[in-house]
């Protein structure tokens, strides 16, 4: 799916240098959310996302009041979430009064709906590595069992015995997890919990109160503890379908 074109929401005089007419007669933020939600497909919020941030980039710091349309960012936020089956918390317009952006707030909201897709992804994976956990400690087992039947009164030939070394390390890296790409040494048992409670703390997140600090704190804790402070923010393969839909989780 491609982005949608902004140049249209340009309307500028004929005639006018190239980014002039958008510094002097940018359209309003209410224009940009009826061109975003016109052209993104089923509510994808990470489309929503970048593409209200290319256009504050473009266009906000040229035109400062055509980015203050609260009403316009509340509507926005209101709708890119949908199909992540949350209702976030929004600011009113006494908050904006008050001097809360509602901008920043609908930003704020791309970052812990990201980070809810990268995990609920982290999880599903740590899901079918966990299956396939208990299938090769079966078939390594087996393996292991039938060239040492009675490891005590046994004779094995030396390449029998080298090929039973080399079943038991293999079963030792497994049991041990320690060839996890994500932590190694870490029983993915103890993953699943670490990514159960991040992913129901993020999903709360979508719906919590603008100025929940602590939330906040907590989240952030609780996300370095599974993904380190300097993890990218981005999608893992296997996650979302083409039209941004999440699966149900494993």
């Amino acid at each position: 799916m491609f982005l949608p074109n902004l140049s249209a929401l340009r309307t500028g005089a004929d005639g006018d240098a190239p980014g002039q007419s958008a510094q002097n007669e940018a359209l309003g933020i209410a224009d940009v959310i009826k061109n975003i939600l016109a052209n993104i497909n089923a509510g994808n919020f990470a489309l929503a996302c970048e593409t209200a941030r290319i256009w504050a980039n473009q266009i906000c710091h040229a035109n400062r009041e055509a980015c203050d349309d609260d009403d316009a960012w509340i509507k926005l936020t209101a709708s890119a979430f949908k199909h992540l089956k949350v209702t976030p918390k929004l600011l009113t317009t006494e908050d904006a009064a008050a001097g809360h952006s509602t901008m920043a707030w609908f930003f704020e909201l791309c970052n812990r709906a990201s980070r809810y897709t990268v995990a609920r992804a982290r999880l599903q994976d740590v899901n079918r590595r966990e299956r396939e956990y208990h299938r090769q400690w079966r078939e390594l087992r087996g393996k292991l069992t039938e060239k040492m039947p009675d490891p005590i009164h046994t004779n094995l030939s030396g390449t029998d015995k080298q090929e039973a070394k080399k079943l038991a390390r293999q079963l030792h890296r497994l049991e041990h997890n320690l060839d996890d790409p994500n932590h190694p040494g870490i029983p993915l048992r103890d993953q699943q919990q670490e990514l159960r409670v991040l992913v129901d703390m993020l999903k709360r997140s979508l719906e919590a109160d603008p100025f929940n600090n602590e939330l906040l704190s907590q989240l952030n804790q609780a996300w370095e503890a599974s993904f380190g402070s300097d993890e990218p923010m981005e999608e893992e393969e296997g996650e979302e379908g083409g039209d941004g839909a999440i699966g149900d989780q494993d």
